[in-house]
């Protein structure tokens, strides 16, 4: 069985360090147990123009992908179309974690199966490979 990646996008990676929004990466693990934690480098920069921005969420993220264990992977253009991108070639191993309704939306679409917040309050996991025929 291929092991499975949590493509991590730039929103909620933010949500890790941000006190409003109520994320943690040990229930992520729950939801996709022994999946491996990745990211862009189109989210990596713009974190990076946040970070210069002086948000110190952005910050935190940066300083501690290392030790968060989150694997960075080459990608170009912005984030979102990358991320797109990256994980519709997956086949199935690539799940999106995002907070962001769009990104979410366009994912499922296309067949990617997504982890969000749900109400603001949980993590869930939508695959939309269940629902088919």
């Amino acid at each position: 069985m291929t092991e499975r990646e949590l493509v991590l996008d730039t929103s909620f990676l933010l949500g890790i360090f941000e006190k409003k929004v109520p994320v943690s990466l040990s229930h992520l693990l729950d939801l996709v147990p022994g999946a491996r934690l990745v990211t862009l480098t189109s989210c990596l920069e713009e974190l990076r123009v946040k970070a210069d921005g002086r948000d110190p969420a952005a910050r935190s993220v940066l300083s501690s992908l290392p030790a968060l264990e989150i694997e960075v992977r080459e990608s170009s253009g912005p984030a979102d179309e990358a991320i797109v991108k990256y994980s519709s070639t997956g086949f199935g191993s690539r799940v999106v974690v995002t907070l962001d309704n769009a990104l979410k939306n366009r994912c499922l679409e296309r067949g990617v199966p997504v982890v969000y917040l749900r109400a603001g309050k949980r993590l869930v996991l939508e695959d939309p490979a269940k629902f088919r025929p």
